[in-house]
């Protein structure tokens, strides 16, 4: 199962694969990480050059849900 931020009308879009959907209360929780994360920054730097998107949305969605990774679980070899 995936999750997937999207910022700017698809300018920039991350996606994670996740263990199950997140709760109500996990979104609100990375809504506000992420929120408070960019203001932040706004207000340190003047404006969003060089901010890393990626990584504002790993670490919140890191620090409220189990991330995984989705292995192949068989390759299916057609001849």
């Amino acid at each position: 199962m995936r999750i997937q931020f999207v910022r700017d009308n698809y300018a920039d879009t991350v996606e994670f694969q996740v263990e199950k959907m997140p709760t109500e209360e996990e979104v609100t929780k990375i809504y506000d990480e992420i929120h408070d994360t960019i203001e932040k920054y706004e207000e340190d730097n003047g404006d969003m050059e060089g901010f890393d998107f990626w990584a504002c949305c790993y670490n919140a969605a890191v620090h409220h849900i189990k991330l995984t990774t989705n292995p192949v679980v068989k390759t299916f070899y057609i001849f």
